[in-house]
């Protein structure tokens, strides 16, 4: 028997921001309320994972969105799933200038590591020479990083079953379907010029 196991995650909507200076955010001191507060934005931003099936689109999300919700100005996550080894940096940089942020210049770094089941895939790392990271970025982070490991997995699971069903493995051609759908749009392609 197949057991189908479906995770609704709630509609959680952002605190509201401030429209204008003479209307600032209420400030909140109590440890419930920002434990709340963190908790929310964890739950935004994994919804926002939920729809990136490809590495970019994860990628994209994790560069736009992750030192966002953590209140950071950088970050860098470094994986090696399948043998292939990435290092996303946030903010991004471009590729003629992009060196991995520990060789860049020395610093201090938190690190948590991308665990999934018994496995570390990776590391994410956030410098803390500027200033510590906050308790709710901590606990973030701590919630975070299996999230993240088994979401990287899933996508590189997902990049290699696309190869597989359009890639011959013995020949290395494309196959059918996939020809026929490139000629497809090579056609449509024709047509528009």
């Amino acid at each position: 028997r197949d057991i189908l196991f479906r995770v609704e995650l709630p509609q959680v909507n952002p605190p509201p921001f401030a429209t204008s200076v003479s209307d600032p955010p209420q400030a909140t001191t109590s440890d419930q309320d920002s434990d709340i507060s963190w908790q929310q934005r964890v739950l935004v931003f994994i919804a926002d994972l939920r729809g990136a099936l490809s590495s970019g689109e994860l990628h994209d999300a994790i560069v736009k969105k992750l030192p966002i919700m953590l209140g950071v100005d950088r970050l860098w996550i470094e994986t090696n799933i399948g043998g292939r080894r990435k290092v996303i940096v946030a903010p991004a940089t471009s590729q003629a200038t992009a060196a991995h942020p520990l060789t860049d210049a020395p610093g201090e770094w938190a690190t948590f590591p991308l665990r999934s089941g018994d496995t570390i895939l990776g590391v994410i790392g956030i410098p803390i020479d500027d200033r510590p990271l906050s308790a709710a970025s901590k606990r973030a982070l701590t919630v975070l990083a299996p999230l993240l490991a088994d979401r990287l997995q899933t996508a590189h699971a997902i990049e290699q079953l696309r190869e597989l069903s359009t890639v011959d493995s013995v020949t290395g051609c494309s196959t059918r379907p996939d020809g026929l759908e490139r000629l497809r749009a090579e056609l449509k392609r024709a047509h528009r010029s």
